[in-house]
């Protein structure tokens, strides 16, 4: 005896499953937020990323490495003198962020960063490279005095800064 069985979904179940989904985007695009946010935040990384690889070509070659970063404009990582610009190991182009990938982002402050061959910073220790972005979201970026530590503070917008090196002073 054959039985005619097809198997799939029916009309209902497949309305419901498009629902269900468009409901499951409103709350992913509202707990996502502002775009600027996540842009800020990945360019802060990134400038961490690259101070961090500084300081470890700084170890590995026992030259000076370090970075500079113009207020309204770009940073760049350098080795010896600023006027030295290193390859981006990803790249191989001058490692000098101009955040073309990352819009609405911009550098608040000056600064400038130097490791010695111990990792250890020669210049720019406990101050800050400030970004901020167009929705009003700050990141600092610094390197720890004696440890080398290259840290990224979240900053909310008018509460001044909150990483615990601020709250000891």
């Amino acid at each position: 005896m054959r039985t005619n069985q097809s198997s799939g979904f029916t009309l209902i179940e497949l309305v419901l499953m498009v629902a269900l989904l468009g409901i499951m985007v409103v709350f992913y695009v509202e707990s996502a937020g502002n775009l600027s946010d996540i842009a800020v935040d990945g360019a802060s990384r990134k400038a961490q990323s690259d101070l961090r690889y500084a300081q470890v070509l700084a170890q590995t070659t026992g030259v000076m490495h370090g970075a500079k970063f113009t207020s309204g404009g770009s940073y760049q990582v350098y080795s010896g003198t600023v006027d030295n610009i290193i390859a981006d190991p990803q790249t191989g182009k001058p490692l000098v962020e101009q955040f073309d990938n990352f819009p609405g982002v911009s550098l608040a402050t000056n600064y400038q960063v130097e490791f010695n061959a111990n990792g250890k910073p020669t210049m720019g220790a406990d101050q800050r490279a400030r970004f901020s972005s167009s929705s009003g979201a700050i990141r600092d970026v610094y390197v720890v005095d004696q440890t080398g530590a290259v840290v990224v503070d979240l900053i909310q917008a008018g509460t001044g800064c909150s990483c615990e090196l601020c709250k000891q002073k």
